[in-house]
C-alpha cells in the first residue's frame, strides 16, 4: 500500500506537467496577439484628426501626428427635391432623355351671334376693284381756242406745251425763246397776234391756260403762275409771279414781283428744270 507522501508525489506528478502545459497555452494565446499588435499599428478614427497608434515596449499606445493636411469635414446637405417630369420620352441612342412637347391646342372655334359677334357683310367685288386698282392720271384737257383765233398746232412734249398757228391769217411779233434745257431741248416758241390786237401778254406756269398766251411747264419746280412776258413798244419784258420758285435771268434771282429790265438778244431765262435763250428777231 502507498503511504502518505507517496500519494502526495503521484499527484504533483500527474499535476503540474497539466499546469506547466495550461500555462503554456495561455502565454502563447496571448502572446500572439500582442504580436499581431506591434506589427500591425492601428489607425485610430477620431473625428477629422489622423493619428497613428503605435504601441511601445511596455504595453502602452503613443499617438502620432500625420504629416497630411487635415480635410473639413464637408457639411451634410440635404438635395432639394425635384418634381418628376410629366412626360419623358425614352432615351436616344446618345443616352439622353427629351420631353415631350404639350399636345397641340384645340382649334379656334369661330365666333356665333350667340357671342355676340355679328359678321360684317362683304364688301361687293366692284368696291374692292376699284381700291386695288391704282386710278388712271386722267389725260390733258385740250386747251380752249379765244374767239378769232387762228388754227393751231398743239405742241405736247413731256414737260412743255404750247401752240404753233397753222394758217397766215396771223402776224409773228418779232422775239422768239429757243428751249436749251429740259426733255424738249431744240424747240422753240414764236408769238403771234392777230390782226388789230395791241395788248399781247404771255403767261408761264404749270396751271393750263389759252394757246398762243400760256406756256405750260409740267414740272414740280415751276408754281402754277410762274412768270410773265409782255410786249411794250415792240420790246419784251419779264416779270417774276413766283416767290417760292423765282425766275432766274441770266444768273440773277427775280424778287417776288420784280420787272426785268427789257429783254436783249441772247437771254438766259431759267423757269425750274427748263431753261430758254431770247432771241429778239
Amino acid at each position: 500500500m502507498l503511504d502518505g507522501p507517496k500519494i502526495g508525489l503521484l499527484v504533483l506528478a500527474i499535476v503540474l506537467p497539466l499546469v506547466i502545459l495550461g500555462i503554456y497555452l495561455v502565454e502563447r494565446r496571448h502572446g500572439g496577439r500582442g504580436r499581431r499588435r506591434e506589427r500591425e499599428p492601428q489607425r485610430l478614427p477620431l473625428f477629422g484628426t489622423d493619428q497613428l497608434a503605435i504601441r511601445s515596449a511596455d504595453g502602452t499606445f503613443e499617438e502620432e501626428e500625420d504629416d497630411a493636411p487635415r480635410r473639413p469635414i464637408p457639411p451634410i446637405s440635404h438635395a432639394p427635391q425635384v418634381a418628376a417630369p410629366k412626360s419623358v420620352v425614352p432615351a436616344s441612342s446618345n443616352g439622353r432623355s427629351y420631353h415631350a412637347p404639350p399636345p397641340p391646342a384645340a382649334p379656334l372655334r369661330p365666333p356665333t351671334p350667340r357671342d355676340g359677334y355679328h359678321a360684317m357683310p362683304a364688301p361687293a367685288a366692284s368696291a374692292i376693284t376699284a381700291t386695288a386698282e391704282r386710278p388712271s392720271v386722267p389725260a390733258p384737257r385740250p386747251l380752249p381756242t379765244p374767239a378769232g383765233m387762228p388754227d393751231l398746232a398743239l405742241i405736247e412734249g413731256e414737260t412743255l406745251r404750247f401752240a404753233i398757228p397753222t394758217d397766215g391769217a396771223v402776224e409773228f411779233i418779232p422775239g422768239r425763246l429757243e428751249i436749251v434745257a429740259g426733255p424738249e431741248a431744240g424747240r422753240e416758241i414764236r408769238f403771234v397776234r392777230t390782226t388789230g390786237e395791241e395788248n399781247v401778254e404771255v403767261t408761264f406756269g404749270r396751271s393750263e391756260g389759252p394757246p398762243n398766251r400760256h406756256v405750260q411747264i409740267l414740272a414740280r419746280t415751276v408754281s402754277r403762275r410762274h412768270a410773265v412776258m409782255s410786249l411794250i413798244d415792240e420790246h419784251w419784258q419779264l416779270t417774276n409771279l413766283s416767290s417760292t420758285n423765282p425766275v432766274v435771268l441770266n444768273g440773277r434771282v427775280l424778287a417776288g414781283n420784280e420787272v426785268a429790265p427789257l429783254l436783249v438778244e441772247g437771254d438766259r431765262i431759267e423757269m425750274g428744270e427748263v431753261a430758254f435763250v431770247f432771241h429778239d428777231d
